[in-house]
């Protein structure tokens, strides 16, 4: 499986009890950290990589590709580029 935009890793981290192989990836560092430090703290194998989805997870094939991506419609331009904002902004239209 493989989560794209895995923030704390909830989703991830539920198929990882679920003994799925799951690869979680963000573009945020401090996502990326809070995932591991979850996986590592409930003892469970999980894969957290940073950066962009695509480049990320070339090559490699998944069954499963799951998503919870920023759905607060923000009217403020430009988007947040950090911070907790960045995690919740989906822009003008949602």
């Amino acid at each position: 499986m493989l989560e794209i935009g895995t923030g704390t890793g909830a989703l991830a981290l539920d198929a990882a009890r679920r003994r799925a192989r799951v690869t979680a990836v963000d573009v945020s560092r401090p996502a990326v950290v809070t995932a591991r430090l979850y996986a590592l703290r409930q003892r469970l194998p999980l894969r957290v990589v940073h950066g962009d989805f695509a480049a990320r997870s070339a090559g490699r094939r998944f069954d499963l590709v799951v998503s919870n991506p920023p759905c607060v419609p923000a009217p403020d331009l430009p988007l947040p580029s950090r911070g907790p904002e960045r995690a919740w902004d989906a822009g003008p239209d949602g």
